[in-house]
């Protein structure tokens, strides 16, 4: 079904934000109807940028400015399209709106990319927001993921998962973890046991070799951004799918290390080198860990020997 753009202008002025508050979504004109454009829609869409303390490069918007284009939503892996699309779903056909991103929200993502359009002044009160209009024309929602059979939700999930592996391989470490969350998030929905019997046996091998992928994928994003309790998740879940999975054990064993919980570390270091004994990086991990075990326990007793006024007998 198409929705298609409203000429009426609606006088009243509505704000919205989503959970996390991380921009403000400011209506200056009402669209129509009651549908709104879902993740995997197609949408036509302008945006252009308004005056603000910020300049902003479309590049790390996603979308070109000042000019009528179509977009699927979730598609672009731009440091700010996340944004974008957030509000795009929350919008309906015909509405034009304002998006307001505060200074936080930009230095979160976009770091040293910024650049100002004018020097701040002295004004305590001066808004440190980038701004832009977006208005939507028309969209095509997708059926939404519940509907959708096991094996579309095994190809979208394979989609994802190129897609974050080509982030991954450009350095873009956060954009790889969010296509490898949102693959597992199409392959969770296939994991009821009904839905998995009427898959062929080829495509059930598929869907545990995909998971597994995916999850040790995620793990590798979440080593580089040191959320190593969720390393560790990613991994024991992995190994709950492929017990003999060497990546598992060391990526798991390299977060445990982080982690200064080096007997399990150690026992996950052991069990991949059971699987590849001759496995280089695995070796390595090992000597590394010993070090910062040794670290840790010198500290530790130097520690000790602060608080009880004596040297600590090994």
């Amino acid at each position: 079904m198409e929705c298609t753009q409203d000429d009426i202008p609606f006088p009243a002025t509505t704000s919205w934000q989503p959970p996390d508050k991380s921009f403000t979504k400011v209506i200056m004109k009402q669209g129509h109807g009651l549908v709104k454009p879902n993740e995997g829609a197609t949408a036509v869409v302008q945006v252009e940028p308004l005056a603000g303390l910020y300049h902003m490069d479309e590049k790390v918007i996603g979308y070109p400015f000042q000019k009528e284009v179509e977009i699927c939503i979730g598609e672009s892996d731009a440091e700010l399209a996340e944004l974008f699309d957030i509000c795009i779903e929350s919008m309906k056909a015909g509405e034009v709106s304002e998006i307001q991103i505060p200074d936080v929200t930009l230095r979160k993502h976009l770091e040293d990319k910024l650049q100002f359009d004018r020097i701040p002044g002295d004004d305590a009160d001066q808004e440190l927001v980038a701004k832009f209009k977006i208005e939507l024309k028309s969209f095509n929602r997708v059926e939404e993921i519940w509907k959708l059979s096991a094996d579309e939700k095994i190809d979208i999930a394979e989609h994802q998962k190129v897609k974050g592996t080509a982030c991954f391989q450009n350095g873009r470490i956060v954009a790889a973890a969010k296509r490898y969350s949102k693959a597992l998030k199409f392959l969770i929905t296939v994991g009821n046991k009904q839905e998995l019997e009427e898959l062929s046996e080829t495509m059930q091998d598929k869907y545990s070799a995909m998971k597994c992928s995916c999850l040790l994928n995620l793990s590798a994003c979440l080593l580089k951004m040191k959320r190593y309790d969720s390393v560790v998740t990613s991994c024991s879940d992995a190994l709950n799918i492929d017990a003999s999975n060497v990546k598992g054990f060391y990526r798991r064993g390299q977060a445990f290390t982080r982690l200064n919980e080096f007997d399990q570390a150690k026992q996950d270091y052991e069990q991949a080198l059971k699987l590849e004994p001759q496995n280089k990086a695995v070796k390595e991990e090992m000597d590394f860990l010993m070090q910062r075990k040794k670290q840790h326990d010198e500290k530790f007793a130097k520690a000790m020997s602060k608080m009880f006024g004596g040297p600590i007998n090994n």
